[in-house]
């Protein structure tokens, strides 16, 4: 099992409210998993492991995907959180 990704989420105050980006990193840190130990690659190695995990334009289409449902499911439930948890404040 190996982590080759890293993704972040950065929001930003709007007089909409808020907006969003994500930012991918693909091959920062690569991580085997292995038995519970996570072992760092050697930088020589990160070009073979990430063929070997086949990372291309699929990787970044399926972390699209990924955020799109993520964000649609969130947008889902924040106007009951901001109701709950914001508004008795005011």
């Amino acid at each position: 099992n190996a982590r080759f990704a890293l993704m972040v989420h950065l929001a930003r105050e709007t007089k909409e409210g808020f907006a969003l980006r994500s930012r991918y990193y693909i091959g920062y840190k690569i991580r085997l998993n292995l038995f519970g130990l996570k072992i760092k690659i050697p930088e020589k190695l990160k070009s073979t492991i990430l063929k070997i995990e086949n990372v291309n334009l699929k990787t970044a289409y399926f972390q699209a995907v990924h955020d799109q449902v993520e964000f649609t499911r969130l947008a889902s439930i924040l106007k009951g959180l901001y109701t709950d948890f914001c508004e008795s404040k005011n």
